[in-house]
């Protein structure tokens, strides 16, 4: 065998190996309301719709699921705090849960992953691993 045919074998074999393992890879991830009497949202993928949920002060939501082959699952969440009477104070929507994300929270096959999202009221922090050192991410849109 020629060295450009096992580099190619090489290549397709290491190839393989990625995106078969890749779906091994198992997240969970959890969201936490540090601060927000009125808090409601939405999350879902494209397989998967967890519904309108409201939380109350540390209350939390959480849920696992294993990665597809080529990276491309996506949880949006809407997130939306909400007056006592019912009507929306504010409200803002991001990707919770991407590739990006998923780099950030870490990416093995040996382990299950955590992602953290921390809801307050100047905005949503993101932590891995467990809840603290967190890290600021996204503001509501009408905070300071």
């Amino acid at each position: 065998m020629d060295s450009k045919n096992f580099l190619f074998l090489l290549v397709l074999a290491s190839y393989h190996i990625y995106f078969v393992t890749s779906s091994f890879e198992t997240y969970t991830v959890e969201v936490i309301d540090g601060k927000i009497e009125h808090l409601m949202f939405h999350i879902a993928s494209k397989d998967t719709d967890f519904g309108n949920k409201t939380m109350t002060i540390n209350g939390t939501f959480r849920w696992k699921f294993r990665r597809n082959f080529d990276e491309s699952t996506l949880y949006r969440g809407e997130f939306f705090w909400m007056n006592a009477d019912g009507t929306p104070l504010q409200e803002v929507d991001f990707n919770i849960f991407n590739k990006d994300v998923a780099r950030e929270c870490g990416q093995s096959i040996l382990v299950d992953h955590k992602c953290f999202w921390l809801v307050t009221d100047t905005g949503f922090y993101f932590a891995k691993d467990t809840p603290g050192n967190w890290v600021f991410k996204y503001k509501w849109p009408l905070s300071g």
